[in-house]
């Protein structure tokens, strides 16, 4: 009885896991996303000042 306990719990750890996982990920492809079409404004910004006239 008490090995079909542990699955749930090892299950559930499982599942916590993988939701942090998914979610620090997430967090880390939107704020890369973010910061390239940042880089993206200010290399189009460095480049209209500097063509020529």
């Amino acid at each position: 009885m008490k090995k079909s306990h542990t699955f749930g719990v090892s299950t559930i750890i499982i599942v916590f896991s993988l939701l942090c996982i998914t979610a620090v990920a997430s967090l880390t492809m939107l704020s890369a996303y973010s910061d390239y079409h940042e880089v993206q404004e200010k290399a189009a910004q460095i480049q209209e000042y500097y063509q020529e006239p």
